[in-house]
């Protein structure tokens, strides 16, 4: 019997990682070429470009949210959140999502434990 619960709750954690990483890559995809291009020369982007960053950036923000969230209620386990906080903390810890993330904060003042995480992400890669 305990084997049946570790091996269904290993299906779960590989489906929703499997789940989140699509729609993270989904995300990434989303963003016109021109953007990524942008980023990875290090160009100041367009006012149009700023614009989609900032749409992608609060659904990216969002998405990463509500996985922490599923995780501090022990939705799913602490070696699944650690594959995840290392997808996080490369894409956190870039300039771009850095300086979107001070403009998008104030939409998630209603989870301060996020927020906490966000700046300890930053932090510690400063």
């Amino acid at each position: 019997m305990a084997a049946a619960l570790m091996l269904q709750q290993r299906q779960t954690n590989a489906t929703i990682y499997l789940e989140l990483t699509a729609r993270l890559a989904q995300l990434y995809r989303s963003l016109s070429v021109e953007v990524r291009a942008a980023n990875a020369r290090g160009d100041v982007l367009s006012p149009e470009q700023k614009a989609e960053v900032s749409v992608l950036s609060y659904e990216y923000f969002s998405l990463i949210c509500s996985a922490y969230q599923l995780y501090r209620g022990r939705y799913f386990s602490g070696s699944l959140w650690d594959m995840l906080r290392r997808d996080f903390d490369r894409t956190l810890t870039t300039p771009m999502v850095r300086l979107e993330w001070e403009r998008q904060k104030p939409q998630f003042v209603r989870f301060p434990h996020f927020i906490q995480f966000v700046r300890e992400m930053q932090e510690s890669s400063a």
